[in-house]
């Protein structure tokens, strides 16, 4: 049965929908900036010290995966960015079609992880995901 407590849920960027391979979590954490975009997520994000300690030191990666099919019964929009340097977008999509097809999976073309911030059409296209999950819920 669906959480009784969760109405909708919208995601943009996941990253916990693929935690259990071993090359998402070396993206966020390891990999260089490919663009001064990824450069700033990075900084504020990957490297930031807080952060960084939680998720080398006390981040139980097995623990923190979201297994798609807990959420069947729930709205469920996600949002990805096609040029993701994080978030292997693709692959994501075709692991939400496999495990969780109820979700309604948007992909933004041309953009990098947390692209939509500074996008109008990105931006839009993340609003309009969250009206129709929420007009899903009504």
């Amino acid at each position: 049965p669906p959480p009784t407590c969760i109405a909708a849920c919208t995601f943009v960027d996941p990253i916990p929908f693929l935690l259990f391979k071993a090359n998402v979590a070396v993206r966020f954490c390891y990999q260089p900036a490919r663009s001064p975009l990824d450069q700033l997520v990075r900084y504020f994000v990957a490297e930031e010290i807080g952060v960084s300690y939680s998720l080398h030191r006390h981040f139980s990666w097995p623990h923190n995966v979201l297994d798609p099919r807990l959420l069947a019964g729930v709205p469920t929009a996600v949002v990805l960015s096609e040029l993701d340097a994080f978030v292997p977008s693709e692959a994501v999509r075709r692991h939400l079609a496999h495990r969780a097809p109820h979700a309604a999976v948007h992909m933004l073309a041309g953009h990098a992880h947390s692209q939509f911030c500074v996008s109008k059409e990105g931006l839009r296209a993340v609003v309009d995901a969250i009206l129709e999950t929420d007009a899903r819920v009504r």
